[in-house]
């Protein structure tokens, strides 16, 4: 199927059974040179956006790759983030992501300026994967003055609010200059504030201690995750109980925003009515439409099934 919402499209087929394995070819590169921008976006899959926008930008992804056991999968192109959670629920071994290898970035830089004037490259944040500095390689190899590289410092719908950012600065007419200026100022301006109802995940990949986890269950505690400004998740208080926590987010977003006009993503891994509840809070507080997108497979592994996470973003500063 040709479709501009290919996870859309995944996600009805998905109601009828388990898709473990798709295929997606990146339409969107394939006309790129249709377009008018003289600069290209490209990002890398853990960078969430809504499908249609990434479209209108013209967004180029790198996928991760997602290892479980023996078996290797490009995020979001040979696996579905549901596929690829069943075959760890149906199985023993630890799922690992790795970073996209220079020799992908170096192909897809070098096809992008065969017909646009520069590139703009902005990854998930240094401090949680070495994306970007694979990305920074590629760019030293084909040209560094026409690629640009930008450590987000943010994750998922985070880094998505700064990679919407950047294409207006450059539908404005900004040139790669004045790209990294905005890319570096309104990555300050955004905030990341999750919760999730499971940590089977996180425990499972060692990042919490079993005991934590079983405390935190029998008091019936829901975690509240605070980003720093480098992008590294912290312990920003718990709630009692899940739906105490999604108020939580929302109070967090909204005083962050403190009055201020603001733009808000959500991003879920699997709570699809959570994340609706969140958006709606935010659109009553905030005004204006707030998307609300399905994680992608490697932020799912990492916080796991029933996550909920907002991005905020303050504008005009």
């Amino acid at each position: 199927m040709h479709t501009n919402e290919p996870q859309r499209f995944l996600a009805s087929v998905a109601e009828l059974g388990v898709i473990e394995h798709s295929k997606v070819d990146d339409m969107v590169l394939q006309q790129l040179a249709g377009r008018e921008a003289s600069i290209a976006i490209v990002t890398d899959s853990t960078i969430d956006l809504p499908e249609d926008q990434a479209f209108r930008l013209g967004v180029v992804a790198v996928p991760l790759t997602l290892s479980l056991g023996e078996a290797e999968f490009l995020d979001g192109v040979d696996i579905s983030a549901d596929g690829f959670v069943h075959r760890i629920l149906s199985g023993s071994d630890v799922p690992r992501s790795s970073q996209p290898a220079v020799a992908d970035f170096v192909q897809t830089y070098r096809r992008l300026l065969e017909y646009r004037e520069g590139v703009v490259s902005v990854h998930i944040a240094g401090a949680m994967s070495g994306t970007v500095q694979a990305a920074r390689a590629a760019a030293r190899e084909v040209d560094p003055e026409r690629v640009r590289v930008i450590d987000s410092c943010l994750v998922s719908v985070g880094a998505g609010l700064l990679t919407e950012a950047i294409g207006e600065a450059i539908a404005s007419g900004a040139d790669l200059d004045e790209v990294e200026r905005v890319a570096e100022r309104v990555k300050r301006e955004i905030r990341i504030f999750g919760t999730v109802a499971s940590l089977d995940f996180a425990v499972r990949g060692g990042r919490v201690s079993p005991t934590m986890a079983k405390t935190l269950g029998r008091l019936h505690l829901s975690p509240i995750i605070v980003f720093d400004e480098h992008g590294k998740p912290g312990k920003g208080g718990v709630a009692l109980g899940f739906d105490r926590a999604l108020n939580a987010i929302v109070k967090r977003a909204v005083h962050f925003a403190d009055g201020a006009p603001a733009r808000a993503m959500v991003v879920h891994s699997g709570d699809q009515a959570g994340a609706d509840f969140v958006a709606a809070r935010l659109e009553e507080r905030l005004g204006g439409e707030v998307p609300v997108i399905r994680a992608g497979a490697v932020l799912t592994t990492h916080v796991g099934l029933g996550s909920v996470t907002v991005a905020v973003r303050r504008l005009g500063g």
